[in-house]
């Protein structure tokens, strides 16, 4: 017992990740700000929601957009800045609030949008769409996996809409959206980011408890946490800790494809106290990414057909034609493997990707299962088929 004293006594240093500067104009504080300001948010995610507890009149849906409207030119003017978040998750008495003040920021937007489109202005209305999308990969900025998780679904929310206008755009509007999400599309955080300032805010959480186990009150577990970190070593536990989510991290690093089975959460009492059971998160990620790039595709394949009056024979066409960068690759696949194409006739086309099971289907939409969101036409993490665009129209 002689090594235990000195080994729980020894100072431990937690080493941050590498992290990018901070910039000298930082749109996050403005939006942290703006969202705060938002009028009858509540009342605003139930006018934008595809399934309102009631339905709203286009006149109740103007004066919502009204009664925000220094909101929303403010939130317009912060998401074109740079955006630095830092990680500020290091305590238990963490409050995460703010992020869903910053979803109702995004739904503001989206709404705005709605009542812009439904007035026959598609310009502004899409502008306001992008900053939608735009706020919501900001969002995704250095943070831990609540911040993160947060983001992806504001990027579901604006991404949900973007889709739901798609159809009736003009070929002008509808380049300047691929211009944008092209742009964004190489601003998008990895999750193995997430995963490394998460294990940078679990590490700071449990040496804060075992410094000072009287914040642990919940369900009479203080003694027991008092009596622990009496005895554990610190560098024990933050070495167990880290170990277990530097794992997650380069399983994560991996192509979906391959990235293995579950890992187990240590048996460590902190590590299970504060350590994610896997990489939560993973698979939405990825599910965003890739309808990143099917929206970004659908776009170019309409502008092209817009121009030239019949879709390409090949994704390598778009390229040429200076609608995409690159051909998309597909993030359920191989690195390097871009989304299924298949021209099937001069007006019609096959795109897809292959979904979580990793499996090509052929563009089999994924089965539905009786006993998992029956009737959705959501996906789920394993679900056989394939991933196509979010309708039917081709």
């Amino acid at each position: 017992m002689s090594w235990y004293i000195p080994a729980r006594s020894s100072s431990v240093k937690i080493v941050p990740p590498t992290r990018p500067p901070i910039p000298a104009k930082n749109g996050f504080p403005v939006l942290k700000a703006v969202s705060g300001r938002v009028v009858r948010g509540n009342d605003i995610a139930d006018a934008g929601s595809r399934k309102p507890s009631r339905e709203w009149t286009l006149t109740e849906k103007k004066e919502l957009v009204s009664a925000n409207r220094d909101v929303i030119r403010d939130a317009q003017a912060a998401v074109r800045l740079p955006y630095y978040e830092a990680n500020t998750d290091t305590s238990i008495n963490y409050d995460p609030a703010y992020y869903k003040r910053l979803r109702s920021l995004v739904t503001t937007l989206t709404l705005a949008a709605d009542v812009a489109w439904e007035a026959g202005k598609q310009a502004e209305s899409v502008g306001y769409y992008l900053d939608a999308v735009t706020l919501s990969r900001h969002i995704l900025s250095r943070v831990g996996l609540l911040g993160h998780i947060y983001g992806l679904s504001c990027e579901g929310i604006a991404q949900n809409h973007l889709w739901r206008r798609l159809p009736e755009m003009n070929a002008d509007i509808m380049a300047h959206c691929l211009t944008r999400l092209n742009a964004l599309s190489a601003e998008r955080v990895p999750f193995y980011v997430a995963l490394e300032e998460e294990k940078y805010s679990i590490q700071r959480k449990a040496l804060e408890v075992m410094e000072q186990p009287e914040k642990v009150r919940a369900n009479g577990a203080r003694n027991a946490i008092t009596s622990y970190a009496n005895v554990v070593p610190r560098t024990y536990v933050l070495d167990t800790m880290g170990g277990y989510m530097d794992k997650l991290i380069a399983q994560t690093k991996r192509p979906y494809i391959k990235r293995g089975g579950g890992i187990a959460v240590p048996e460590e009492r902190y590590t299970r106290m504060f350590a994610p059971e896997g990489a939560t998160g993973r698979w939405i990620a990825t599910v965003a990414e890739m309808d990143d790039a099917l929206v970004r595709t659908v776009l170019a394949l309409r502008i092209y057909k817009a121009r030239k009056g019949k879709f390409p024979a090949s994704l390598s066409e778009l390229v040429g034609a200076r609608l995409l960068p690159a051909i998309p690759n597909d993030p359920f696949a191989l690195p390097g493997t871009p989304l299924r194409y298949k021209l099937l006739r001069a007006d019609r086309y096959l795109l897809y990707s292959i979904g979580s099971d990793g499996s090509d289907d052929g563009g089999k939409r994924i089965e539905r299962k009786s006993t998992h969101r029956q009737g959705s036409k959501e996906t789920y993490e394993g679900a056989r088929g394939d991933m196509l665009p979010r309708w039917d129209m081709f």
